[in-house]
């Protein structure tokens, strides 16, 4: 065989063109990793035992996943905690919410509680005043009738001699 086409046969080897894509992306690859993918792509000679070569490649390529699965399984691990820890924190933000909450009626109640209070004591205060308002007023009427009274027995006195004439009639 050609030179051309053992590379040909080479780089259609799906081990290839596994290892090819894994080297580009989200996969970090150790120096050693790095080196034996740069030699098995730099070596582009007709290979005398392709057996060996292909268990190299998979041995490779099996590394590089075990290596992907522990950093995936890590990530999983790592997002595992944040959620324990962010369920935590939800939990507190949740009871801290009821407890504001509960402060809040409460204080609602005392604000309507203290508008009760202060509603009571001014009708208080407007019963006092109307109850002295009244006092005051039946005091003022009594002392009226008393001169009144008064007035209407000057008059009887006073109408007492003169009685029989016409004119204080």
């Amino acid at each position: 065989m050609s030179q051309t086409t053992n590379e040909t046969m080479y780089t259609q080897l799906s081990i290839y063109n596994v290892l090819d894509r894994l080297s580009g992306g989200s996969w970090k690859l150790s120096n050693e990793q790095k080196k034996e993918l740069q030699k098995i792509k730099n070596e582009k000679k007709p290979r005398t035992n392709i057996a060996q070569e292909i268990h190299s490649s998979e041995i490779l390529v099996f590394n590089l996943i075990n290596d992907k699965i522990d950093s995936l399984e890590e990530q999983i691990k790592d997002l595992k905690n944040q959620n324990e820890t962010l369920q935590n924190e939800k939990e507190e933000v949740v009871k801290k919410n009821e407890e504001m909450q509960k402060d809040i009626n409460r204080y609602i109640y005392m604000d309507e509680l203290m508008d009760d209070l202060e509603k009571e004591h001014n009708a208080k205060i407007l019963a006092e005043e109307k109850e002295y308002h009244a006092k005051e007023i039946r005091s003022r009427c009594d002392k009226n009738e008393k001169k009144i009274k008064m007035l209407q027995n000057l008059i009887n006195q006073l109408r007492g001699p003169h009685s029989h004439s016409k004119e204080f009639k």
